[in-house]
């Protein structure tokens, strides 16, 4: 991806602190869809998660905080925030085909690979 003129591997592109310098960028310019509940018991998410596909990556939006980024055979999780957030950080971990994570392992900001 670019940036500014400046090919930006996408190791950085996931990397929390351009996550948070560009977190603006990223949910007005990405595509944006509500994350569905497919493995959570909850019916929905009620608009309060989404997925936003930037760039050549997808991120995940709990409220108003860009939380965790899948890359190509990757994904990384930005820490734990709250049982809620959880929930919508273990939906997307599991409808992108890794496991559950616990509240320890998301206070680690998480790095999985496949």
């Amino acid at each position: 991806m670019f940036y500014k003129g400046v090919l930006v591997m996408e190791y950085f592109e996931g990397n929390i602190e351009f996550v948070k310098e560009h977190e603006y960028e990223i949910k007005n310019n990405g595509k944006k869809k509500e994350l569905e509940c497919v493995y959570d018991s909850q019916k929905s998410f009620y608009k309060k998660s989404y997925i936003i596909s930037y760039g050549n990556l997808i991120y995940l939006q709990s409220y108003d905080t860009i939380v965790a980024v899948l890359g190509n055979h990757w994904c990384e999780v930005f820490g734990w925030y709250s049982m809620t957030t959880a929930r919508h950080i273990n939906e997307f971990l599991q409808q992108n085909g890794y496991d559950k994570l616990t509240k320890k392992q998301m206070n680690n900001n998480c790095y999985l690979t496949k």
